[in-house]
């Protein structure tokens, strides 16, 4: 398997893989690093607050893993 880099070029510290609930959804592992905190610094571009019940993303996790609960 070829080295997987970000967009930058600089290797990254996990792995890319397709999931098996659709050919377009790709997923990360991210591996953690001696001395990392709780949420490294080498993850980036994560929200912080609330997700809404109306969320797009949440709601096709939902379909997709056929999901059901009471809100």
């Amino acid at each position: 398997m070829p080295q997987q880099t970000d967009p930058f070029g600089n290797p990254i510290a996990g792995v890319q893989f397709d999931s098996r609930h659709g050919d377009g959804l790709k997923l990360w592992a991210l591996f953690e690093r001696p001395g990392d905190e709780n949420v490294s610094t080498r993850v980036t571009g994560t929200l912080d607050g609330p997700i809404e019940i109306d969320d797009n993303d949440l709601n096709e996790g939902v379909r997709i893993h056929r999901l059901h609960g009471t809100t």
